[in-house]
């Protein structure tokens, strides 16, 4: 797998430079030990989301492994280490690939490819141009800190169109969140979505929610909501070694 630093890449490490600068002032919350645990992933960890309350509610699961490859770009000896996730469907197909890389304050993501399944079975990528890569900042302000998070991707089949994603997140306060009878320290981060599409037209959609991370697992819960009606809800259901999902899978294609 060859990995890819984004042309925004310098642009990218200066927002999130300027956003960990801020929270250094009183009021900063220190927020690395609530992201996955990297030093736990080195072999590979299945984590499983499903709904908090209807099993009908199809899961997802999202592998996430490190791996480290050597800085060719500077004389350092010390490797670079990203975060790799395939995140799979309920009909264990992927659906979408990211590469993080671990920088000293946060996780930049510098790859990542969405996978549909075209009309007539087959698989298409769809890489996303990074506007603004920040996808966990190690520190962030208490009182009116926000980082953002910008995409963008083209459908596979028709270049012309496209959908822009446009994520702001702001510290939402600490909690605790209760895992598989285990309570553990948590974050929340507030969220507010913008997505925007282009065909023949702009239209616009602003969405909020919320994200918890608890510590030495990472992302807990996720909800959006999307209109008064329509909330799109999960939470970490569990998490298990790769075999295992294979495991998953095969009974699946038994039945």
């Amino acid at each position: 797998m060859t990995f890819k630093r984004p042309h925004l890449l310098t642009f990218s490490l200066i927002v999130l430079g300027i956003l960990v600068f801020l929270a250094c002032d009183d009021g900063s919350r220190y927020t690395e030990p609530y992201y996955y645990p990297i030093n736990d992933l080195k072999d590979g960890l299945v984590y499983e989301y499903g709904h908090p309350q209807h099993d009908s509610v199809a899961p997802f699961y999202n592998y996430l492994r490190i791996v480290k490859k050597k800085d060719t770009t500077s004389k350092r000896s010390k490797p670079l280490t990203y975060l790799v996730g395939m995140r799979y469907n309920h009909f264990f197909e992927p659906e979408q690939l990211t590469v993080e890389e671990r920088i000293s304050n946060g996780m930049l993501l510098t790859e990542s490819i969405l996978y549909q399944t075209d009309s007539m079975g087959k698989q298409v990528s769809m890489p996303m141009e990074i506007e603004v890569g920040s996808a966990f900042p190690f520190e962030i302000s208490k009182e009116g800190g926000v980082f953002v998070f910008n995409v963008k991707w083209h459908e596979a089949n028709d270049p012309e169109k496209f959908t822009r994603l446009i994520r702001n997140r702001s510290f939402g306060g600490d909690t605790t969140y209760q895992f598989q009878g285990k309570n553990y320290a948590a974050v929340q981060l507030n969220l507010k979505e913008k997505v925007e599409t282009y065909d023949e037209g702009f239209v616009e959609h602003d969405f909020n929610g919320i994200e918890i991370y608890a510590e030495d697992i990472g992302l807990v819960y996720y909800r959006k909501n999307v209109t008064p009606d329509l909330v799109i809800e999960y939470e970490l259901k569990d998490r298990y070694p790769m075999n295992v999902l294979e495991e998953k899978f095969g009974k699946a294609i038994e039945n």
